[in-house]
């Protein structure tokens, strides 16, 4: 008898530990739900949700953005974005200065992955102080392709700020705002391998990206930046990653690469990248390559690459 109570107590005692372990477990995999807001719309994040334009999985925890047109997208904790076509994000003039002036705001981490023409922008108020085009305590900024990706301040208004941040994209153009950086980061700043932008300030800003003097960056050894007046505008250029089109390898595709192209193929004694003037990617750069970029600068329906 005293054996079995013994035996009993034990399995008591297994059974105890057991439910104690289990409902620690439930506990540390629920995480706390927090708010959610697109285009004014707002939610858990803990349901599923969608409109016109975007969908948001709660057990992924992605909003996915494909054909939004709308305002601004606001997170009290972390978000992960994936932009994909034809994306116009902008923040709302309200005569006071606020969230909703801004494009998106994250109070965690966002992680964004553009794939296609996104464009997001503050709201410009002439009577107060712009927004900014992101806001986020870390921003983890993607894109894989050389799709047009521009991210605009508003007046008086950085176009990116975040603690930290780090940027790995194919092509991007940041624009801060009149009398403002392009971006501001206040801890870290990395440039990763892949990455191609150009950072521009405001017309009244002497610097394309400001920094608390306690910061840090590191931009990777195959990035090469290049600084243009007095650094009012940085282009970061990827020595592998590069933009099809791009032959002066200053972050855009323009009527310059096309003369700087012609050039070259009239014998002219001028550098260029030859990898990104191959603009058919045949192997060779010649008369077609040319034409080609002509006709893209023109704006037939070619493609590049």
């Amino acid at each position: 008898m005293k054996m079995y109570k013994k035996l009993l107590a034990l399995n008591l005692c297994f059974l105890m530990l057991f439910s104690a372990f289990a409902f620690t477990a439930n506990a540390a995999e629920a995480a706390p739900a927090y708010s959610i807001t697109v285009n004014g719309t707002e939610f858990s994040s803990a349901v599923d949700a969608s409109d016109t334009g975007w969908t948001y999985s709660a057990s992924e925890g992605i909003l996915t953005l494909d054909g939004y047109e709308g305002s601004t997208i606001k997170a009290s904790g972390d978000l992960v974005i994936y932009a994909r076509n034809e994306v116009n994000i902008y923040g709302v003039s309200t005569g006071v200065y606020s969230a909703e002036s801004c494009g998106i705001v994250v109070n965690g981490t966002l992680v964004l992955d553009v794939d296609g023409d996104v464009t997001i922008s503050g709201a410009i108020d002439s009577a107060v102080k712009g927004g900014e085009a992101i806001v986020a305590a870390k921003a983890v900024i993607s894109s894989d392709t050389g799709s047009d990706f521009n991210v605009n301040g508003g007046n008086n208004a950085v176009a990116i700020k975040a603690n930290e941040l780090e940027i790995s994209t194919k092509q991007m153009n940041v624009n801060g705002g009149s009398d403002a950086s392009a971006i501001y980061f206040s801890s870290l700043l990395t440039v990763n391998e892949k990455t191609n932008a150009v950072i521009r300030s405001g017309a009244d800003s002497k610097y394309a990206i400001t920094y608390l003097s306690s910061a840090s960056y590191s931009i990777n050894d195959d990035v090469t930046a290049t600084f243009y007046e007095n650094s009012s505008k940085i282009v970061f250029t990827s020595k592998t990653n590069f933009i099809y089109g791009d032959t002066n390898s200053d972050g855009e595709v323009d009527s310059k690469d096309a003369v700087l192209l012609a050039q070259h193929l009239a014998k002219w004694n001028v550098e260029l990248n030859k990898e990104a003037s191959d603009t058919n990617a045949d192997g060779e750069v010649d008369s077609k390559d040319a034409v080609l970029l002509a006709q893209f600068l023109a704006k037939w329906a070619v493609e590049l690459g």
